[in-house]
């Protein structure tokens, strides 16, 4: 799609530059190489410049280029509204007229300078509490169909979808899903509020499940294109420069899409990586492992690969097997009872699913198990090995462990979550009784201790934008006091931060 376009741009380099040292850089996969590793980890222009032994302003240009190419050839072939969207045959949400999701995501940028771009682009659950903001739209083939310019974060949802000419498109047969951001259009379907003092009938919730759970399509693109650092980070282009943060969201966008095509059969919705092999295991109720699957696509369903291992052979009326219900179909094989669309299950339903997702906690514990291995848990080893590692030791353990407790007493007591239940003046959410339910009293007591906890959330956040904490750490596992070290530099560096600028300065 873009090869042609590369090669013209290093031609026409090369005769530029003659026997410099950009030269031996200068052909089409290396300078597509160079732009694809810029935009999925959004390294320094002064690491990669030294990298490649090329000065600075090079890279710069290099990047801006390549860019340019992928959004002016890559974009528009990949990235399209379908023609057919009204045909039937088309693949649509729960409706036959539900064609299209849209959502708006944002982009991080460091604080400008300027106090009106300040007040034009604050939006307080960002990283850095500045954003741009842009519109994705998809269809339930899980691809990017159209791709908004970037706005500032102060203008609405609904604004900008006006703006888009999306809605041109729009009839009784073509409609449009979306959240309570987008309220006010004839055929853009989004989920019903719950009136002023009263509650939704069963029929508004039903609604709104199946409508948030279409929405689910959106939000695993949006995380998507969030694994490309430049999106997923802090972007560092200028803000004053929403052109070229436009073509850079439309670059990533294609790709995401070129992605998509390529490992259809590895899609995996539910996994991190987004694409995965997939196993099927079968254990006892000793919890010993009896029988493991081959390695399959992780499109290939739960039951096709029970079907194809032979076990179903071994099942009658007397040996019969626990699944989950992605296993419903077969007449030995019992799995939870479902909801019936737009209505409650009965109690006597209710305690089935609770025996059998008991039963079932034995082949989540093996599961979890196998992850332990470095080789099953992640997608690098070190990750898995250090997740294993660290959690291993129970939260409340290392509280007691960390002295904090002698500081307690009657006036001063500690708010945490329920891994933390078993100390007095340590305050925790209101756990429901076993086959039974919470209080109102206690309902409203978690509400409380939830939204004060979102502070110590909200700081968690903030030590992860250091990608020493939020990411893969590539260091040695067993050296613990250096790792306690970083956390210890970036808990002071963030606080250093929130004095500079703190979270709540600006609230309008």
């Amino acid at each position: 799609m873009c090869e042609q376009s590369l090669v013209n741009y290093c031609s026409h380099k090369s005769k530029e530059q003659g026997d410099s040292t950009i030269t031996p850089y200068l052909f089409s996969m290396n300078l597509l190489a160079v732009a694809l590793w810029y935009l999925k980890h959004y390294h320094a222009e002064r690491y990669i410049a030294i990298e490649l032994n090329l000065i600075r302003s090079t890279v710069n240009y290099i990047f801006s280029e390549a860019v340019d190419i992928l959004h002016s050839c890559v974009y528009p072939e990949l990235i399209s509204l379908p023609a057919d969207m009204s045909n039937r045959t088309t693949v649509h949400g729960p409706e036959e007229h539900h064609k299209l999701i849209v959502d708006s995501t944002c982009i991080a940028i460091p604080q400008p300078y300027d106090l009106d771009q300040r007040k034009a682009y604050y939006h307080s659950k960002s990283l850095t509490n500045y954003t741009f903001q842009i519109q994705i739209v998809c269809d339930f083939s899980h691809r990017l169909v159209h791709i908004s310019e970037c706005y500032h974060d102060s203008v609405h949802d609904i604004t900008i979808l006006r703006e888009l000419g999306l809605l041109e498109h729009t009839e009784e047969t073509v409609q449009i899903i979306a959240d309570k951001g987008y309220v006010g259009e004839e055929y853009v379907i989004t989920p019903r509020k719950k009136p002023r003092r009263g509650e939704l009938t069963d029929e508004d919730k039903n609604f709104n499940r199946d409508i948030n759970n279409t929405r689910a399509a959106i939000e695993n693109i949006n995380q998507r294109l969030k694994t490309y650092a430049i999106l997923g980070g802090v972007c560092r282009e200028a803000c004053d420069d929403p052109h070229k943060i436009t073509k850079i969201v439309h670059a990533v966008s294609a790709l995401c899409n070129l992605s998509l095509d390529q490992h259809k059969a590895y899609y995996h919705s539910k996994n991190p990586p987004i694409y995965a092999f997939k196993i099927q295991i079968a254990c006892d109720f000793s919890h010993r492992i009896l029988h493991v699957s081959e390695f399959c696509h992780g499109s290939v369903h739960d039951i096709k690969i029970l079907r194809e291992s032979g076990l179903l052979e071994h099942t009658e009326k007397t040996a019969q097997i626990i699944a989950d219900k992605g296993f419903v179909g077969e007449e030995y094989v019992t799995t939870p009872r479902k909801k019936p669309r737009r209505g409650e299950l009965t109690d006597e339903d209710n305690n089935f699913n609770r025996d059998i997702n008991s039963t079932r906690a034995a082949i989540e514990n093996i599961n979890q198990r196998l992850k332990i291995y470095a080789n099953l848990g992640g997608v690098y080893s070190v990750a898995s090995q250090k997740r294993y590692f660290l959690i291993n030791v129970h939260d409340i353990k290392i509280l007691r462990e960390s002295g904090l407790l002698e500081h307690t007493e009657q006036t001063a007591q500690i708010i945490t979550d329920k891994g933390f239940v078993g100390e007095e003046y340590v305050t925790t959410p209101r756990k429901k009784p076993r086959r039974g339910e919470l209080t109102d009293e206690d309902k409203n007591f978690n509400r409380d201790i939830n939204s004060a906890r979102a502070a110590i959330e909200n700081i968690n956040q903030r030590l992860k934008i250091y990608a020493n904490l939020g990411g893969v750490y590539r260091g040695t596992i067993d050296n613990f006091h250096k790792l306690t070290k970083i956390g210890h530099v970036v808990s002071a560096l963030c606080n250093l931060n929130l004095i500079k600028h703190p979270i709540r300065k600006y609230t309008a």
